[in-house]
């Protein structure tokens, strides 16, 4: 069953960064499939005007609105495993912490007044 995120540009980005470089032949192929996802297509590189700058990639204000991504359980939990080996590891960055919120659905913190 596949399960649905809304993700926009800067987070489906990420997830690429933080998939492994090596694995064993599914997981290979598992990550392929990932990136496929979540990096641009021709089409959004056009309507974003998507750039490759030296910070990373430059795109117009449009590709911060999310969009709906469908990943099978396995891409989930490969995603997942990598945003948790960050934290326990003691690596994981400010600018992974909507993703991690999203994939292990923290709910926002109150802060009683």
């Amino acid at each position: 069953m596949l399960k649905e995120f809304d993700l926009n540009v800067p987070e489906r980005l990420r997830i690429a960064t933080i998939l492994p470089e090596e694995g064993d032949l599914l997981t290979i192929r598992l990550i392929r499939d990932l990136k496929r996802k979540v990096t641009l297509s021709a089409e959004e590189i056009k309507r974003y005007k998507a750039i490759q700058v030296s910070e990373g990639v430059q795109f117009l204000p449009e590709g911060l609105e999310p969009t709906k991504i469908e990943f099978y359980p396995a891409e989930v939990d490969l995603i997942k495993k990598q945003l948790k080996d960050l934290e326990e590891k003691g690596k994981l960055k400010e600018d992974l912490l909507d993703l991690y919120d999203k994939f292990f659905a923290v709910p926002p913190i109150e802060i009683a007044s």
